[in-house]
């Protein structure tokens, strides 16, 4: 049981719902800054929509080239995914989580959430992305170097 919990711990879905959990506290708490009305009533919606296709076709082309889309274990990483939304960005699953909390900033109407933006991008390139990327560069080589030198991070 302990396993499972330290492995959950370090998803990045996990960290996602925890910034979420935080932006939803501090509109409880800060009230008094908000933001435009209009914003907030259609912007979120178109934002949610790009997210969840971002995550879902990311993970889609992983599971059709059969390799782990597994943050926590990249090493098991069997092809390196470089058409489609990697031809666009190396890290679109981040982004798409990125832009749930840009989404969500905006759901919240409040304008101190989007404080938090910056913090979140800090901590995934730290937790997760570099040592991704260091990993993929071990299995892959000059293919991941090149990848790297065409395709930016965008996160």
């Amino acid at each position: 049981m302990c396993r499972i919990i330290k492995i959950g711990l370090q998803l990045p879905v996990v960290l996602t719902i925890l910034f979420l959990l935080a932006m939803f506290s501090i509109e409880a708490v800060c009230v008094g800054c908000r933001i435009d009305a209009a914003l907030a009533a259609v912007v979120p919606y178109i934002i949610f929509f790009f997210s969840a296709f971002i995550i879902a076709y990311a993970c889609l082309l992983f599971w059709r080239e059969k390799t782990t889309a597994n943050p926590i274990t990249p090493e098991n990483a069997s092809t390196l995914v470089t058409t489609g939304i990697y031809g666009i960005s190396r890290n679109p699953i981040y982004l798409g989580f990125l832009s749930i909390l840009i989404a969500s900033a905006f759901l919240f109407s409040n304008y101190i959430n989007f404080f938090l933006l910056p913090l979140f991008v800090l901590l995934v390139n730290k937790m997760y992305i570099s040592g991704e990327e260091k990993a993929l560069e071990s299995i892959f080589g000059n293919e991941f170097i090149a990848y790297k030198s065409k395709v930016r991070r965008w996160v």
